[in-house]
C-alpha cells in the first residue's frame, strides 16, 4: 500500500482514489476494500478505483513492480487521499484527523484482506496527551495510550537522539544519545 497525494492542472479536482494493476485480481480486491473504506471513513469524494495497464495514463510502477518481477508475488496499490491543488482536499490534508482517518483506512482494508481482527481505536479526542521531559527538560507533548506514552521520533532526533535505525520488520525505533561533544541544539 503506497500512500499519495494528487496534484493537478485543474483546481477543481478533487476526491480520493486507488490505482491497481490491471491483471492482478488480488491487487483489484485490495483497492476494493480500501476504496469501500474510503468511501465509509474519509469525508471526501471518491473518484474510484482505476486498473494500472501499460499504454495507459496511469502506468504506475509501484503498481506494475510486483507483477513484472517474479519475486515479489504480492497485491499492491497506490492510494491517493485527496488532491493538494484543491482548497477543500488540501485543507483536509494537512489536517491531523484526516490523517488519523487514512491511517484507518489503511488498517480497516489490511485487516480485512488478510483476514485479521481490528482492535477497537479510540477517537482522537478520546487519547491523552501528557507531557515528556529530557534530562530535566520539557521536549514535547506525547500521546498516552493503553499505558504507554508515544512521541514522534522527530522530537527526540531535535534534541539529545539520532535515530539510529529503523526496524521494519518489528516496527521498532533505534536511538542513540547524542555525546556532548556533537550536541548542536
Amino acid at each position: 500500500m503506497s500512500f499519495h497525494a494528487d496534484a493537478n492542472d485543474n483546481p477543481s479536482a478533487k476526491g480520493h482514489w486507488a490505482f491497481y494493476w490491471y491483471s492482478c485480481p488480488e491487487s483489484k480486491r485490495l483497492a476494493e476494500i480500501w476504496s469501500k473504506y474510503a468511501k465509509t471513513i474519509l469525508p471526501n469524494n471518491s473518484r474510484g478505483i482505476v486498473g494500472c495497464k501499460p499504454n495507459f495514463w496511469a502506468n504506475f510502477y509501484m503498481c506494475r513492480e510486483p507483477v513484472i518481477n517474479p519475486t515479489y508475488k504480492f497485491p499492491s496499490i497506490l492510494m491517493e487521499h485527496g488532491f493538494m491543488t484543491n482548497l477543500q482536499d488540501s485543507a483536509l490534508l494537512k489536517s491531523d484527523i484526516f490523517r488519523r482517518d487514512c491511517a484507518r483506512v489503511a488498517i480497516s482494508t489490511a485487516c480485512e484482506f488478510f483476514d485479521r481482527q481490528l482492535k477497537p481505536m479510540k477517537e482522537a479526542e478520546e487519547v491523552d496527551k501528557c507531557k515528556v521531559y529530557l534530562d530535566g527538560a520539557l521536549i514535547g507533548e506525547g500521546l498516552l495510550y493503553e499505558q504507554r506514552v508515544y512521541l514522534p521520533v522527530r522530537v527526540l532526533e531535535n534534541k539529545r537522539y539520532v535515530v539510529e535505525r529503523w526496524d521494519g520488520g518489528t516496527m521498532t525505533v533505534y536511538l542513540n544519545f547524542k555525546s556532548e561533544s556533537n550536541f548542536s541544539n
